[in-house]
């Protein structure tokens, strides 16, 4: 296992170890949804005015992507890891992900 790989493997047991929900809430929400949503509803198509309606449908459309985000991107960490972890077994270690 290389160093980026070994660096990846460690962290990802960190954030495997706190568990897939408060990743999902933490990585695709709060950093990548919350972020989307005020950049999307205030600065791309600022309305000049906005209806409480709209405002909610574009958190809630924005709370939803970001899950999609964080469970697209917690599959993409879990391949990786068991990846490293089952070539780390085999002795492939010094295998370039």
């Amino acid at each position: 296992m290389n160093q980026k790989d070994n660096a990846f493997f460690k962290r990802w047991q960190a954030t495997h170890s706190r568990g897939r929900t408060r990743y999902l809430f933490v990585t695709g929400v709060l950093y990548w949804g919350l972020p989307m949503f005020a950049v999307m509803t205030f600065f791309v198509s600022p309305p000049k005015q906005m209806s409480p309606s709209a405002l909610l449908l574009s958190a809630i459309v924005w709370f939803l992507g970001g899950l999609l985000f964080g469970y697209m991107m917690w599959i993409v960490g879990e391949r990786r890891y068991s990846r490293l972890a089952h070539d780390d077994r085999r002795g492939d270690g010094d295998r370039v992900a």
